[in-house]
């Protein structure tokens, strides 16, 4: 059960997994914030066909994100996610704040 929740736990909650954080990535959702559990489930689950041993492994999530305008795999696109550098996350959350005081 634990290897199931892994990632909609650390990606909903805090946004990023082990590897994330070892890369400095963290997910994020349009506004710069953490994507909640129910996004990160839905990321989790296309990962299950994206990222398939079975299915040629990475290939396709990485086809994906190639061919994707906004570098997103599926289940970012499905979820309303991207996995940003962290350390452009202040950047973005600036930018969204500055559109809201605009309005």
């Amino acid at each position: 059960m634990a290897a199931i929740a892994y990632f909609p736990v650390s990606e909903g909650l805090w946004g990023r997994t082990v590897g994330k954080l070892v890369t400095g990535l963290v997910v994020v959702d349009a506004k710069g914030n953490r994507p909640g559990l129910l996004r990160a489930t839905g990321r989790t689950v296309t990962r299950m066909i994206e990222v398939n041993p079975f299915l040629l492994g990475g290939l396709p999530a990485g086809l994906i994100v190639f061919a994707s305008e906004r570098r997103q795999r599926l289940g970012d696109m499905l979820a309303g996610t991207y996995v940003i550098p962290k350390a452009d996350l202040a950047r973005l959350r600036s930018a969204n704040q500055d559109a809201l005081t605009q309005d």
